[in-house]
């Protein structure tokens, strides 16, 4: 089976609009080299949309919209890296006064990086936190998560029975 039809196969076997990266698919038989250039080749016959710099989606099943918050979250599970809200964000869910989270910006475990979507060219960035950020927002383990209270990642509750510095809440 030649790459072409390996990497097709693939996307095949996704649900439709589903993204996927070139990590996906790594374990198969070919060399990285040869991933990068056919899929640079699908890309440039219209089979394939690039979202980000190694994401890609069918391009006949591509849904109109991507979130930020999905793509960085595949972007950084694809790495390796745990994703957690930006303590602005955070904040800012529960009413707190806090300078907007612009340009889009996510705490990881792992190093620091920044990558654009390729259509806006808008820059995400992914820092490192201090271990007390960390610490804070352990709770808050993905972007757009399911909240226990009232729709928020964090309880305003829980948030009031902890004392947070101001300071904590400032840009990364």
């Amino acid at each position: 089976m030649s790459c072409r039809a390996a990497i097709m196969k693939h996307v095949r076997s996704l649900p439709p609009g589903t993204l996927f990266t070139t990590r996906d698919l790594l374990s198969k038989a070919y060399l990285r080299n040869t991933y990068d250039k056919t899929l640079a080749r699908l890309v440039k016959s219209g089979e394939l949309v690039r979202k980000v710099r190694g994401m890609f989606v069918d391009a006949d099943t591509e849904k109109p919209e991507y979130s930020v918050a999905e793509i960085a979250t595949l972007k950084a599970r694809s790495f390796g890296k745990e994703i957690r809200l930006h303590t602005a964000d955070a904040a800012d869910e529960v009413g707190l006064p806090v300078e907007k989270n612009e340009p889009a910006t996510y705490i990881v475990n792992g190093s620091t990086s920044k990558f654009l979507l390729v259509p806006s060219g808008q820059p995400i960035y992914f820092k490192t936190a201090c271990a007390k950020k960390n610490q804070l927002t352990s709770g808050w383990a993905k972007p757009n998560a399911n909240a226990e209270t009232s729709g928020s990642i964090l309880s305003l509750t829980a948030l009031m029975s902890v004392e947070i510095p101001h300071r904590c809440f400032s840009r990364l």
